[in-house]
C-alpha cells in the first residue's frame, strides 16, 4: 500500500450531450495529472446524458482510454447500457492501464431515475488495490435508511 496518496476531485456540470462530456472531462483530467496524482474521482453523470447512452454510447469505453492516455486511476460514475439493455447508474473504478477494476450499480434511486427506466443494483463493492480496499458507492447511496448498514459493511471489511 502507497504511503501517501494524492487524489484529485472533479466536480463538474452535467453535459448536455457526450461530445460536450468528452471534451470537459478530457481538459479537466489533464488539468489534474499536470500535478503527480495518483487516482482522480469525476463525479456523477461526468461524461453523457440518458439520451445518448440510450442511443447507444458507451461512457466506460471513452472513461477506459482516458485513464490509460493519462496513466491515472480513474473513478465516478455514469449511466452506462448493460449488454442486455437494461440502464444502471454505475460507479466505475480503473486503473492506469484503463481495465475496469471494479463497477457498482446505485443501490437507492431516485424517482426521476427509477421514471427513467434505470434499474436498481443489488450488491455492494469492495476491491483491494495498491491504496488499501475501496468501496464504491453513487450519490444517494451514502445518505439513505440504509446508509449505515452500508458503511457498517464496509467498515466490517476494513474498507
Amino acid at each position: 500500500m502507497l504511503k501517501d496518496t494524492k487524489v484529485v476531485a472533479i466536480q463538474a456540470p452535467i453535459p448536455l450531450s457526450k461530445d460536450e462530456g468528452e471534451a470537459q472531462i478530457k481538459r479537466l483530467v489533464a488539468e489534474a495529472v499536470k500535478e503527480t496524482v495518483d487516482i482522480v474521482g469525476l463525479s456523477e453523470d461526468c461524461v453523457a446524458p440518458l439520451k445518448d447512452i440510450q442511443a447507444g454510447y458507451d461512457p466506460l469505453r471513452f472513461l477506459s482510454q482516458l485513464a490509460k492516455e493519462n496513466n491515472v486511476y480513474l473513478f465516478g460514475a455514469n449511466v452506462v447500457k448493460e449488454p442486455d439493455g437494461k440502464l444502471y447508474n454505475s460507479a466505475f473504478f480503473f486503473n492506469k492501464q484503463g481495465k475496469l477494476l471494479a463497477r457498482h450499480h446505485k443501490v437507492v434511486l431516485t424517482p426521476p431515475e427509477a421514471e427513467d427506466g434505470l434499474i436498481p443494483g443489488n450488491s455492494l463493492e469492495i476491491i483491494d488495490t495498491e491504496f488499501g480496499k475501496i468501496a464504491l458507492m453513487v450519490c444517494k447511496d451514502s445518505f439513505n435508511r440504509y446508509a449505515a448498514w452500508f458503511f457498517d459493511k464496509f467498515h466490517q471489511q476494513n474498507v
